[in-house]
């Protein structure tokens, strides 16, 4: 997630994992997609959901490796990737894991997502 203002507008960018693998996932393709991001939709509100940990994880761990592991390899990358991306475009980003509480109660005060952008954060 990224952005610094709770009353910019929000605009959310799915990226799936055929993206974020396809040909290889370096650090600069998700750099391209954070600068294009931010070039086209200045002064909102960025929310970015991004598939990809499994198959990420896969490219370092190997095809014989569970999911659930690729995926604690691949989830630490992809947000590093992410993280990186934006910060050189001048922009922070954290990253909130959605629980099945989040999405059944969206109007709760606990629910992580709205907390953190009534925030601005």
């Amino acid at each position: 997630m990224v952005g610094s203002n709770s009353e910019k507008e929000l605009v959310v960018v799915k990226f799936g994992s055929e993206l974020i693998v396809n040909g290889g996932t370096s650090q600069s393709t998700i750099e391209g997609y954070a600068k294009n991001l931010t070039q086209r939709f200045p002064n909102k509100q960025l929310v970015i959901v991004s598939s990809g940990a499994i198959a990420l994880g896969r490219t370092v761990m190997g095809p014989e490796v569970a999911a659930t592991s690729c995926a604690s390899f691949g989830n630490t990358m992809l947000m590093s990737y992410w993280q990186n991306a934006f910060w050189r475009n001048g922009l922070r980003a954290g990253q909130v894991l959605i629980t099945h509480h989040d999405l059944e109660e969206a109007k709760d005060s606990r629910n992580t997502l709205l907390s953190t952008l009534k925030q601005g954060l």
